[in-house]
């Protein structure tokens, strides 16, 4: 998937998703909710699931017909002045749709 101009503020990982099939010695599909993104991926690209307290993506985010991630602001969580030579500057955290308060950037 390509991500917009600022891909280090972008989500990393999505899911967890299940494992449905073994399609090759380092390749799995997963049971990914319908879109346009193929099911099969190499198992490099895939994070250990970690403790129980974990949110589960019922969809992908929305991707344009250039691949791009089709994201809008929902809610800014917090505000901050900041001097930045010489000039007052306001940094937001912003949540962004299809996602969840602790991925805000």
């Amino acid at each position: 998937m390509a991500f917009h101009k600022k891909a280090k503020l972008a989500p990393k990982y999505f899911g967890p998703y299940q494992i449905t099939q073994k399609v090759g010695p380092v390749a799995y599909k997963l049971d990914l909710p319908p879109s346009k993104i193929h099911p099969v991926f190499l198992v490099a690209l895939f994070k250990k699931k970690l403790g129980n307290g974990v949110v589960v993506q019922s969809e992908l985010p929305f991707t344009g017909e250039d691949g791009q991630l089709q994201l809008e602001p929902v809610a800014i969580l917090d505000r901050k002045l900041v001097n930045r030579n010489n000039r007052a500057h306001t940094l937001v955290l912003v949540q962004w749709s299809k996602s969840i308060p602790e991925n805000a950037t």
